[in-house]
């Protein structure tokens, strides 16, 4: 854990920059000691239809699923991580958010 969901308008992105973001996310990830680097998993997701009622034509957005039991605190500085990282990364794109969910270790189940 965790896992990184990243959604972005699917014309904002080329190959390059979405394997950028990738592994600047991982990179992110792992400069916390609570994340163990074998246990992050990122994916991505092109968004082709959206509307943005702020007058935005580009998004970028990523949710991070953590396991239960990090402090608000903990959250926060990961979020404002996982934020500062895309903003960094990509100042052409007109939006960021962040949002961090908790997964229940108890009912969550994976085979690896």
């Amino acid at each position: 854990m965790p896992h990184i969901v990243i959604e972005y308008s699917a014309d904002t992105l080329n190959h390059e920059q979405l394997d950028k973001a990738l592994k600047s996310t991982f990179d992110v990830c792992c400069g916390f000691d609570c994340i163990r680097p074998e246990a992050v998993k990122i994916r991505a997701h092109p968004v082709v239809n959206a509307y943005y009622g702020n007058g935005a034509t580009s998004f970028i957005h990523v949710t991070a699923h953590l396991l239960e039991g990090r402090s608000r605190v903990r959250k926060a500085e990961i979020t404002k991580a996982l934020l500062d990282n895309v903003m960094r990364e990509f100042p052409e794109v007109d939006t960021f958010s962040v949002d961090a969910l908790e997964i229940d270790g108890n009912v969550y189940q994976k085979n690896k």
